[in-house]
């Protein structure tokens, strides 16, 4: 089997971006690390550099990054064994900032226990927040810790949101 050859157009781009993520551009930087960690435009995938220059962008706010940061250490992409509490601080950087990826990613730990002390209530308000803004598997991942939940804890969690979408507070009350 031939080994792929990147085109000249390829070539210009894979130039161009290389440049502004070493530049320190972290959109630049995220795209350089999703290049690296699906091995495209005949560069070898190449986990721990994809890793490496998430990682640039995450420190500079890059919420997509950060995400993915915390996904490398979930999910041990490294081999190195999951940091279940390094992902999921990574997770909240990206949540605060309002990605519903994360968000829905932050409510898994709290729901599981995962990197931070298990605590139903908080995860049924990040996947909430993950839910509101379409993100489905939030919604069936809401819907199954409400399941879960006691009513105690759908209690806490209904006192301590301002306003709660009419068909959240069916899937509270059952």
């Amino acid at each position: 089997m031939k080994k792929y050859e990147p085109t000249p157009k390829e070539i210009n781009f894979l130039n161009k971006i290389s440049e502004a993520a070493e530049a320190g551009d972290p959109v630049s930087q995220r795209v350089v690390a999703e290049i690296y960690l699906l091995g495209k435009y005949g560069i070898s995938k190449d986990e721990a550099q994809a890793f490496n220059w998430y990682k640039e962008a995450a420190e500079q706010e890059d919420e997509v990054a950060q995400c993915n940061v915390g996904w490398f250490y979930y999910a041990d992409v490294l081999g190195e064994g999951a940091e279940y509490d390094k992902a999921a601080a990574w997770f909240r950087k990206a949540a605060e900032q309002g990605l519903a990826i994360a968000q829905n990613n932050l409510a898994f730990c709290y729901e599981y226990g995962r990197g931070v002390k298990q605590d139903l209530a908080c995860a049924l308000k990040w996947y909430l927040k993950a839910a509101e803004q379409g993100l489905r598997s939030a919604h069936a991942n809401f819907k199954r810790c409400c399941l879960k939940a006691n009513k105690a804890v759908r209690a806490e969690f209904k006192a301590n949101q301002e306003k709660i979408p009419g068909y959240y507070i069916q899937e509270l009350e059952k």
